[in-house]
């Protein structure tokens, strides 16, 4: 009897030893998540549910993949989440995205309805429904007027937000940058953002709008020290005379001030420059930016 209480005390403590240790990985795994640290906390959530069926493990998984893009391994967690009992109706919503961002429209239709039926009051669901029943007109309707060409300098990461510069265009990159410190985003573990500029040379010169016009391109560079900083810079744009610069950058609590000591807090704002012959001037936030929500991707108009 003594040799049977003493192996039921021996499997309780190993019972309640297993529990404590989920409870660990799942706070370790949130813990990640609050610092946007995506692929650290995909890790953490994966031995969690090694161990265990746990909801709320696959519906943070789910959530870090989609954070990540990682549209395949979101709709994967998301196909199980959603069978699940008392949850967000915005997981109908993030499923169907998942699947119909891997062009599986059909079945993301449903799921829209499912989002529209649970969420009657925001029409997300309604509109996003309806573009699935039109999605194959809206990828051939113009496909005999345009050809579509990968330019030679995309990296193997995020390159975009492309703007005429002088002779070349000015782009947003998470391209490498060989430099002795090497720093990198916590939430992808790619490089930060920064804005590249890449010469433009025309085979046609006497006519650079000819439709017949070929382009060679130089090697990209970092367009510019000054208006660097130590997260993502983006989706900058030019006044006519291109002497001044607005363009989007990223800044954590720490540079928000004391009411927002977190680190983890992140805000975009918009940040200005002006050429002053010879280097930019140093980067000014704009008047209306905010410590409480984010402003982003500027645009010029004429005046």
């Amino acid at each position: 009897m003594n040799i049977l209480r003493i192996l039921l005390v021996l499997l309780s403590l190993s019972f309640a030893g297993s529990i404590n240790a989920q409870g660990i990985l799942m706070r370790l795994g949130n813990n990640h998540m609050k610092n946007l640290n995506y692929k650290a906390a995909i890790e953490a959530y994966k031995k969690v549910l090694d161990k265990e069926d746990n909801g709320q493990a696959k519906i943070n998984l789910a959530e870090a993949y989609r954070r990540l893009s990682d549209t395949q391994n979101a709709e994967q967690w998301y196909a199980q989440v959603v069978q699940m009992s008392s949850i967000e109706a915005a997981q109908y919503l993030y499923y169907a995205q998942m699947l119909q961002q891997n062009g599986k429209c059909e079945q993301a239709k449903k799921w829209f309805k499912r989002y529209a039926e649970a969420s009657p009051d925001d029409t997300r669901g309604q509109y996003l429904a309806r573009s699935c029943d039109y999605v194959d007109e809206l990828m051939t309707k113009n496909a005999k007027h345009y050809e579509v060409q990968r330019l030679w300098f995309n990296s193997p990461n995020d390159d975009f937000s492309p703007f005429y510069y002088r002779d070349g265009l000015i782009f947003a990159s998470e391209r490498k940058v060989e430099k002795y410190v090497k720093r990198s985003s916590s939430s992808s573990d790619k490089p930060f953002l920064k804005l590249f500029f890449v010469q433009m040379l025309s085979s046609n010169i006497e006519s650079p709008n000819s439709p017949s016009c070929d382009f060679i391109y130089g090697k990209p560079k970092v367009f510019s020290d000054e208006l660097g900083s130590r997260y993502h810079e983006a989706s900058a744009v030019f006044t006519a005379d291109e002497r001044e610069v607005f363009f989007t950058r990223s800044t954590t609590g720490e540079d928000l001030g004391a009411n927002n000591s977190n680190a983890s807090v992140y805000r975009l704002q918009l940040y200005h420059s002006e050429w002053m012959g010879e280097s930019w001037s140093k980067p000014q936030s704009l008047s209306f930016n905010s410590r409480t929500y984010s402003c982003a991707h500027p645009a010029l108009s004429e005046d």
